[in-house]
This record gives structure tokens, sequence and C-alpha cells, in this order.
């Protein structure tokens, strides 16, 4: 069975989105990254103090990605 990217909400803007290339907005959907990281999202994890994970906007899961606090999402089902 293929497993397919979970899909979640923004609902929050993020600590660090004034860093990002592409600012993500409240509403926007963001997929989890399907492939590696490399340790981005452990690291902001511990920069932020909160648990982050790496997501995409790309619904199949795909490079680019960025990581993003849990809390400042909500998942979809």
């Amino acid at each position: 069975m293929i497993q397919k990217p979970t899909k979640y909400i923004v609902t929050a803007i993020p600590p660090h989105n004034d860093k990002l290339d592409d600012p993500v907005t409240v509403g926007e959907t963001l997929y989890t990254l399907m492939k590696p990281d490399y340790g981005g999202s452990s690291h902001d994890t511990d920069l932020l103090g909160t648990e982050c994970i790496s997501v995409t906007r790309k619904s199949n899961g795909d490079y680019p990605y960025i990581t993003m606090p849990l809390n400042c999402m909500e998942k979809q089902v």
C-alpha cells in the first residue's frame, strides 16, 4: 500500500515565518514531506523549543520543504 502525505492547514504564523523564502499564510494547505529532511525538523525543534515537522506545498510530499511547528497547524482527515 502506498503511503500518502498527511494534509495540514496552517492555523497560526510560525515564529520563523519572516525568514522563509516563501512565507506561509493562515489557511494554507501543507503536506508532510515524504523524503528525507536531513535533520531540518529536528534542528528546528531544538531551536524553537516546540515539535516541528517537515512539510511541503506539494500534495505528493516532494521537495522543496519547510519546517513548521505542529502547534501552528491542524491535521486534516
